[in-house]
């Protein structure tokens, strides 16, 4: 019998204590496996061109760059990949655009929830009932609202 290989997932974050708490919560409670950890926006669309990950979590704001204008390029260098940017919760101006740019979610640095939504999505092991999803929903419905 063959072995199913793990999902792949690239972690961009500036912050090494979070960005070691965001690859063990991929690795270690999901069995993903992180193919990069990296610290800027580059780098992050540069793995996800060769590993071509189901899931990417960046940082929106990173040392000297905001991650938001990553978010279309690594849409385009792995088509397929969910990406998940992790937000400041004071940064809702930035968090609708990268809604509008193609991330699949937003999760606050405080409560990684909607990380855990999102990689049960991809590794189909998610409930219909998921009230982080309902949560979720209600708050893309909220930010598209704002933005009108």
């Amino acid at each position: 019998m063959t072995e199913t290989p793990a999902l792949l997932a690239v972690i961009c974050e500036d912050d090494a204590a979070l960005a070691t708490a965001l690859g063990d919560t991929v690795t270690h409670l999901y069995g993903l496996e992180v193919a990069a950890a990296v610290a800027s926006a580059s780098e992050a669309i540069v793995a996800a061109e060769r590993s071509k990950p189901g899931l990417v979590v960046i940082d929106l704001v990173l040392a000297g760059e905001l991650g938001l204008g990553v978010v279309s390029a690594l849409r385009a260098a792995a088509p397929e990949c969910a990406v998940v940017v992790v937000v400041p919760p004071a940064f809702i101006t930035l968090q609708l655009d990268a809604v509008a740019s193609g991330a699949m979610t937003l999760v606050e640095s405080s409560d990684l929830r909607p990380l855990q939504c999102c990689i049960e999505h991809l590794t189909q092991v998610h409930g219909d009932d998921c009230r982080s999803c309902a949560d979720q929903q209600r708050r893309r419905a909220s930010l598209m609202a704002w933005s009108r």
